[in-house]
């Protein structure tokens, strides 16, 4: 059976050493980072970017940190949360950005009692923990308004060190770290809960934390034994299996984070080190962590990475000069926080262009087009660890002159003036539609003459009505489009 945390703190400061001393990981974007909590001396919460650099501790100075097992992250707040196994225990946070702002949280009438493992709830403001004093589960609201205990129904809860929230299905899932273990879940709603049938060849021995993956449709968990094991199964717990970790360390795992983009599951080795296996089943890697950042007794890894975009801004509103054209924010990618994987904007930034130029002083999601260009919205998307841009496709300011009428011909010149390389096409009911192709920016002087009907009335009576429809494709394959009527006489 493994040792529990309290019994095993002496071990802490031997291992410093072995975390320094894995392998390098594969490339990552040096913003990224994954989070850990320290349960043995010096108890700290640390981080470290993915790529191995600058380890360091989080400035909790005000918070308790006793004996920490357990950590979830609430970028959207710029906070990270983690709860301390100590009696009488309870849940501390600090700033992410490393500027204090540390406290204790009220938990009101929850239960806390060994509090371990720590989720949040990002739709309903709630974290949640385990209480292995007493077998319950605990929550509080983020706010500090107060919590209370979820009702686990017929489901299992004995030494649940470690929990997920998984919205997205409504659940909370728990591991019960037992030799014979299983993994059990309840109801967000308050309904109940029941035990997660686990079948296959999976190990599912002192199982110590878990993450749920909506993408693949998995449960992945740690068995906290000294040849440890990551294992897996379905979501509806068929078809368990061990995962491949050839070439990682894999010694009393305490807790797992997913990155489904990237095929990884990541682990802290409670006996010193984080490492990763590729989900596909290629084999692992250890960090290589380097810096001044605690390593005794790591656990419940995290990730935070910086902004993923998706999808390219795109821009609406009026193609006539003057008028006000709007930007979106474009499609990032989201939290998956039953993974612990957190990668979504916390806020964005707006800076427009016209003809390539930047539009000065126009940095919000909306300008107000003056003049004839190629207008472009460039989205820069942040949280926490970093940055990502995206910029829109051009949206077009075109200008469509005042006619000069020929009454002895009962035509009109109308100059068009375009902002650059593409294609006009101009249409309208007797009118014979009429497609331009211009190179660069240019203004065209186009002949308007009418047909059909307002031929004939035209004829007849001296004056005759066209409206017109203008549509100018840009390079990129975006229309912009205007109208205009244009009344011909001839005498």
């Amino acid at each position: 059976m493994s040792e529990r945390p309290s019994a095993r703190l002496w071990t802490a400061t031997a291992l410093a050493a072995t975390l320094a001393a894995l392998l390098a990981p594969g490339a990552a974007n040096a913003a990224d980072r994954i989070y850990w909590a320290n349960f043995g001396a010096p108890e700290r919460i640390s981080f470290a970017n993915l790529d191995g650099s600058g380890g360091t501790n989080l400035n909790t100075a005000g918070a308790l940190v006793k004996i920490p097992i357990g950590l979830a992250l609430d970028p959207a707040a710029g906070r990270a949360y983690w709860t301390n196994e100590t009696s009488p225990g309870g849940v501390s946070y600090a700033s992410l950005d490393g500027s204090g702002g540390a406290g204790n949280l009220n938990t009101g009438a929850a239960t806390v009692k060994g509090p371990s493992g720590a989720a949040i709830d990002p739709v309903a403001r709630r974290i949640y923990w385990g209480n292995i004093g007493d077998g319950t589960i605990g929550w509080a609201k983020l706010d500090g308004s107060g919590g209370g205990n979820l009702n686990t129904g017929a489901a299992t809860v004995n030494g649940n060190y470690g929990l997920e929230v998984d919205p997205v299905g409504g659940r909370v899932y728990w591991t019960n770290a037992a030799k014979a273990g299983s993994i059990s879940y309840a109801n967000l709603d308050g309904s109940g809960g029941a035990d997660l049938p686990i079948t296959g060849s999976a190990t599912l021995e002192y199982p110590f934390g878990l993450a749920i993956d909506p993408v693949d449709r998995r449960i992945y968990w740690a068995n906290d034994i000294v040849s440890g094991k990551i294992s897996y199964a379905s979501l509806d717990g068929t078809g368990s299996a061990d995962l491949n970790t050839s070439g990682a360390t894999v010694s009393q795992p305490y807790g797992v984070a997913v990155d489904a983009d990237q095929h990884r599951v990541y682990w802290a080795n409670s006996s010193g080190g984080l490492a990763y296996a590729d989900t596909t089943g290629a084999g692992g890697t250890n960090l290589t962590i380097t810096g001044g950042f605690a390593s005794g007794a790591l656990n419940f890894p995290n990730l935070l990475e910086a902004p993923r975009g998706t999808a390219s801004p795109t821009v609406a509103g009026s193609a006539k000069p003057g008028g006000t054209l709007r930007c979106t924010q474009g499609g990032w990618k989201e939290d998956i926080v039953s993974t612990s994987l957190y990668r979504a904007p916390t806020a964005y930034a707006y800076q427009w262009s016209r003809s390539g130029k930047p539009v000065d002083g126009a940095t919000s999601a909306t300008v107000s087009a003056q003049d004839v260009g190629e207008y472009r919205c460039t989205v820069t998307a942040s949280n926490p660890v970093g940055s990502a841009s995206q910029t829109s496709p051009v949206a077009a300011v075109f200008k469509v002159g005042k006619a000069r009428l020929n009454r002895k011909k009962g035509t009109a010149k109308l100059p068009v003036s375009l902002p650059g390389s593409g294609q006009l096409k101009v249409s309208g009911r007797g009118y014979k539609a009429a497609r331009k192709s211009v190179d660069f920016a240019k203004t065209l002087k186009l002949t308007i003459r009418a047909r059909g009907k307002p031929l004939k009335k035209l004829k007849a009576s001296g004056k005759a009505k066209l409206k017109l429809t203008f549509a100018f494709s840009t390079s990129d394959g975006s229309v912009a489009t205007q109208t205009k009527s244009v009344v011909l006489r001839k005498k």
